[in-house]
């Protein structure tokens, strides 16, 4: 039996996902190594797999979505 490894989020979106999980978001990796994030009947978007200079428009994109930096 395989075990499935952990999905590794990016640090300035990690009190953004905690979040989006509570709220019943799925995570997963695009093919392209952009992180995949699937709110519960909703279409799917998309951040970086990597922090870098995008960071500040991927933030206002999950803010946008109405997700919080909770601690």
């Amino acid at each position: 039996m395989s075990r499935r490894s952990r999905l590794h989020i990016p640090e300035p979106y990690r009190k953004f996902a905690r979040t989006a999980k509570k709220r019943g978001y799925v995570f997963s990796v695009a093919g392209n190594g952009h992180l995949r994030w699937k709110p519960p009947n909703d279409r799917p978007f998309y951040t970086a797999g990597s922090p870098g200079s995008g960071v500040s428009a991927d933030l206002a994109k999950l803010r946008k979505a109405g997700l919080e930096e909770n601690t």
